[in-house]
């Protein structure tokens, strides 16, 4: 029974990812998104992906990794950096979402702890086949939904260039994505053309 609480109080945590909003906003911008939402629709990509393109990895374990990827935005918020060279804010991030991670994962009990935990190093440190499949559908997805909501909507209008090439290293270690992310790609270069010409 004992452990039913400490998982019923950490599901009372994890409820806020819901709560949380991300810089872009849902396909109507009547909103903002929440990670939640966006790693929601991630493991709908990874089930219909998989069987797709036929991959060679174990979907329940990359459904795990995403499932659990960013649930420590409920303590940590969303941070999205910008310029990928700004090393003192990576590192902030970095120091801010370990933090994290040691307390939503520590309210677990001890092996759900240590599979929770594992599940989102191996995510960060892109330590398997299936955690570089979700950190591929994890970009791609970001753009699909800027692509939704449309250019004219975004929350910036600098930003093109980083989009258009957000996720092109993801891709290279998961090359199986290379046509779905080139498609993204091509949508995003349309939109940001009409918005020019």
């Amino acid at each position: 029974m004992g452990n039913l609480r400490e998982i019923l109080l950490f599901l009372n945590k994890a409820e806020k990812l819901k709560t949380i909003k991300r810089q872009v906003a849902v396909s109507d911008n009547s909103r903002k998104e929440s990670p939640a939402e966006h790693s929601w629709r991630m493991a709908l990509m990874a089930m219909i992906l998989h069987r797709e393109l036929e991959l060679d990895l174990d979907l329940l374990k990359a459904m795990k990794i995403i499932i659990v990827h960013d649930i420590i935005e409920a303590i940590a918020d969303d941070v999205w950096i910008l310029d990928k060279n700004d090393e003192k804010a990576k590192q902030n991030k970095q120091e801010k979402e370990y933090k994290a991670a040691d307390e939503i994962f520590g309210m677990l009990p001890n092996g759900l702890w240590d599979e929770f935990k594992t599940f989102w190093y191996e995510f960060e440190d892109s330590a398997s086949k299936e955690a570089r499949f979700a950190k591929a559908i994890d970009k791609i997805e970001v753009i699909i939904q800027r692509n939704d909501l449309y250019v004219d909507n975004w929350e910036r209008n600098d930003i093109f260039d980083v989009l258009l090439h957000r996720a092109d290293d993801s891709v290279e270690n998961f090359p199986d994505l290379k046509k779905l992310w080139n498609l993204v790609q091509e949508e995003l270069v349309n939109q940001n053309n009409k918005k020019i010409n």
